[in-house]
């Protein structure tokens, strides 16, 4: 006689032991895990209903499921069957049973000889606390409730019914959601769907060939510990992996996201809904509806179904709002502490996300910039009316006449006559000297940080990789032994430039060319004792790649530029209006 067990979430489940020898204990043990992994599978994925499904216990055969019954879905797969879904699927989603109130949805048989008590010798292990989830997996065993739930979710959708011997063919034309996302590269199955594609690097991702029993319908390239894994490891527990909820979200499934203190993955519905995984480096999906994300504390990032140029960004406050051009898709988010945005051409984080632009003027402000991009202060008149003062805590204090701005996280400070960059990094310094010995002017902000960013960046770390030292002053000069011999390599980059040879002439004596080094960098006409001493260098062989260094670095240059870079704020009369 079947025994029907109490109801586990939404499921309804019909033991029928055609083997009458199991024992009362393992029978007992099996239906706690069966239950309990039930209410695994419905603590996250949204269902409505009662599915009613049928557990044979068989004397041999292994383990396996089938769903029985599916409903037919409107449009065509691309290749264009039919698209069908499992009725335990359309019930989960609709509340409506498609064979009726019941009757059994789906069937999994398990072979009576794989069931035991034992921590040792072969078959599955029975949890005896299966709702703990804490204890350790013997070394001898594989976890039944793990195996159990792989079977629940072929009985949802990751199956199909593509021939194993010919996988362009299905039997009546017609295939699964899972079969209609499976495309063949090379002869190898993968899975396409929009949500995998964006938690595997944005690729396809690589199904299970020769799976045994269910070809096409496992992950082959996995972590390992996925529930849909075709591989039965001994001694392990599994959980849901972010390729088996993405899978399920690419089927059409509602997901429960659940915040935990690690690395969660959320994936939302098409209704507009609040995301929060909070603690730990998070991914988040929103899917439709306007969303609002906010990922908590670590680095997270929002993902989309589209490519970077169907999206509009704009930094608002500490916020971004994510505006996807395409009606009927991804819908405007809000999004709070993300760090990285990504699409299916390309992912955007740091200074490639916009930066907000903030303009105060109702007295003293506190002024606090976003997390992301270059977050821009339009502060109003000059520069000579203010005082800028970097604070320890890398904040900058703006003062005039009893008025104190204090700005957090802003990365340019916007005058009415130029530009405070404060986001140059560590070689914005001598980049912003060399620059001005060069051209016997204020650096441009875009040239600047091309030099900075792309020039001494790079240069400065190929020198460091090189045994140069990059921890303190070198040679009496301000810049490190590092920045020196880097510094070196832009100043030959600068000498051939159109700028440097209108200002210095094609082909100038070394006495006019150290005559003009004088007159462009310090200002002033050479004195005897030095105009003799560096015109000497150059006749005894010093490049004028490195007498161009040595005036930029040299002490007195390093006073006349103070005031245009104290603490790092480096000063520009020529603002960037595209930044």
């Amino acid at each position: 006689m079947p025994e029907i067990a109490a109801t586990a979430s939404s499921w309804r489940i019909t033991y029928v032991y055609d083997d009458p020898t199991v024992s009362q204990a393992v029978r007992d043990a099996l239906t706690a895990n069966v239950n309990a992994a039930l209410q695994y599978v419905s603590a996250h994925v949204n269902g409505l209903g009662t599915i009613d499904l049928e557990l044979h216990v068989t004397p041999t055969g292994g383990i396996n499921s089938r769903p029985l019954g599916g409903v037919g879905l409107p449009g065509k797969a691309p290749d264009g069957n039919a698209l069908t879904r499992s009725s335990i699927a359309a019930e989960m989603l609709t509340g409506n049973d498609p064979n009726g109130p019941n009757q059994p949805d789906g069937q999994v048989n398990i072979s009576s000889d794989l069931l035991n008590l034992s921590d040792t010798g072969p078959g599955f292990w029975l949890d005896p606390t299966p709702l703990d989830r804490t204890d350790a997996v013997p070394a001898a065993k594989v976890e039944f409730f793990h195996v159990f739930v792989h079977e629940i979710l072929h009985l949802i959708g990751m199956s199909g019914t593509r021939d194993p011997n010919d996988p362009t063919k299905f039997p009546g034309n017609a295939e699964t959601e899972f079969d209609a996302l499976t495309t063949f590269i090379n002869g190898a199955p993968y899975f396409t769907g929009a949500a995998v594609q964006a938690v595997h690097n944005g690729t396809p991702l690589a199904l299970e060939p020769s799976a045994q029993g269910s070809k096409y319908y496992h992950i082959a390239i996995s972590e390992g510990l996925d529930m849909i894994n075709y591989t039965t490891p001994h001694g392990t527990r599994f959980e849901y992996s972010k390729y088996d909820l993405a899978i399920l979200r690419d089927l059409g499934m509602s997901l429960i996201n659940t915040a935990t203190a690690g690395n969660d993955y959320f994936f939302g519905d098409d209704t507009a809904e609040a995301l929060a995984p909070g603690a730990g480096d998070d991914f988040i999906m929103g899917y439709g509806g306007n969303d609002t994300i906010d990922g908590g504390s670590g680095t997270n990032v929002a993902a989309y179904r589209g490519k970077s140029t169907d999206y509009t960004i704009v930094a608002s406050g500490s916020t971004l709002i994510v505006t996807d051009k395409v009606a009927n898709r991804d819908g405007v988010d809000t999004l709070t502490n993300i760090q990285a945005v990504q699409f299916t051409d390309k992912t955007l984080s740091g200074a490639a996300l916009p930066g907000a632009k903030l303009t105060f003027h109702t007295g003293s402000e506190e002024v606090v910039g976003t997390s992301f991009g270059r977050d821009t202060f339009t502060e109003t008149g000059a520069r000579s009316a203010w005082t800028a003062t970097k604070l320890a805590d890398g904040s900058i204090n703006l003062t005039r006449s009893g008025e104190i701005d204090h700005l957090t996280g802003i990365e340019r400070i916007v005058f009415s006559d130029g530009v405070l960059i404060l986001d140059a990094g560590s070689n914005g310094l001598p980049a912003y000297r060399l620059y001005q010995a060069a051209f016997a002017r204020v650096p441009d902000e875009a040239g600047l940080l091309v030099q900075a960013k792309l020039g001494l960046d790079p240069m400065v770390a190929a020198q460091v990789a090189a045994g140069h030292d990059n921890t303190k002053a070198f040679g009496g000069f301000t810049c490190t032994e590092a920045q020196y011999f880097a510094d070196l390599q832009l100043a030959q980059n600068f000498l051939g430039s159109t700028e440097f040879l209108a200002k210095y002439g094609a082909s100038p004596s070394n006495d006019a060319f150290v005559t003009l080094l004088y007159q462009n960098v310090l200002g002033r006409a050479p004195d005897a004792g030095g105009l003799a001493a560096q015109v000497g260098a150059l006749n005894n062989g010093t490049s004028r790649a490195t007498l161009l260094v040595n005036f930029a670095e040299s002490n007195e240059n390093v006073a006349l530029t103070g005031t245009n870079t104290a603490n790092g704020m480096l000063w520009s009369s020529f603002p960037d209006t595209t930044i």
